[in-house]
């Protein structure tokens, strides 16, 4: 920061981060019915008319993403490499106020469901 390196002085231990915030994460949507596989939402059911989804969503349209995200193929997968006794975190990177309120607002300048879920 203003040409100066910026270290990270034993708050930051990567696979000790990832278990923290998968564990709020999947206890959240736990409290919020969200479990089971996760599921992002299709675009083929976004894009469908007359109240049904898609062809492959027979039992009902997919509008939104459900299930629990800790239990997607990616994160899990992550969390593997994590473990990896070869692992190096390369970088701490974190998100001040003005960072969410931009994020925030290119969302919800979108006005579609997909951003606002």
């Amino acid at each position: 920061m203003f040409g100066q390196t910026i270290e990270c002085v034993g708050t930051f231990v990567a696979n000790k981060s990832m278990d923290m915030f998968g564990t709020a994460i999947s206890s959240i949507h736990k409290v919020h019915g969200h479990t089971g596989n996760y599921e992002d939402e299709c675009d083929d059911c976004q894009n469908a008319t007359g109240g049904f989804g898609c062809d492959k969503h027979t039992r009902g349209a997919l509008r939104v993403r459900q299930g629990n995200p800790t239990a997607a193929t990616m994160f899990v997968n992550n969390k593997k490499s994590l473990r990896d006794p070869n692992y190096q975190a390369k970088s701490a990177t974190q998100l001040d106020p003005m960072d969410i309120r931009i994020i925030r607002d290119a969302l919800l300048s979108t006005n579609t469901i997909r951003c606002l879920v």
